[in-house]
């Protein structure tokens, strides 16, 4: 894929393994401590991931470009001379796994949400997870 000075290197890294390695021109994600936007030639940075939709704006061959949506979960961003990386505690991303196995996904985490030994915390954050899923789903059009 040719360089363009107004894209950087974008890899999304997951515990099952390298998700995502392209061009991009621009990409948003979930920081601790709110929404981060990346674009070609960002200052230096290192900051942690908190949950929520990250949105990659990628180079497809043929020079257009494409919406990349994945659900992250904690873990950490890294941006260095025009690389972006992303190394997440969970990653969801429905248009790699699919309708059905999203739908499995979203059935174990309601699983989850119905026992009782859950802490206060833990329930919200997994009611969030449940909700930020399902809008995954509907903005990848794999809604229900």
């Amino acid at each position: 894929m040719e360089r363009s000075p107004h894209t950087f290197r974008c890899v999304v890294v997951a515990p099952s393994g390298k998700l995502l390695d392209c061009r991009a021109s621009s990409a948003i994600f979930p920081a601790h401590d709110g929404q981060v936007g990346i674009l070609a030639n960002h200052m230096p940075m290192f900051c942690l991931l908190g949950l929520g939709i990250m949105q990659i704006r990628a180079q497809c061959d043929g020079g257009t470009e494409g919406l990349v949506y994945l659900l992250v979960d904690g873990g950490f961003a890294v941006v260095c001379q025009n690389l972006l990386k992303v190394v997440s505690y969970d990653v969801v991303a429905p248009t790699v796994i699919g309708k059905r196995v999203a739908d499995q996904c979203l059935a174990a985490l309601d699983k989850r949400l119905a026992s009782a030994a859950l802490d206060q915390p833990e329930r919200q954050h997994l009611a969030k997870k449940v909700t930020l899923i399902k809008e995954l789903l509907r903005i990848c059009d794999l809604e229900h």
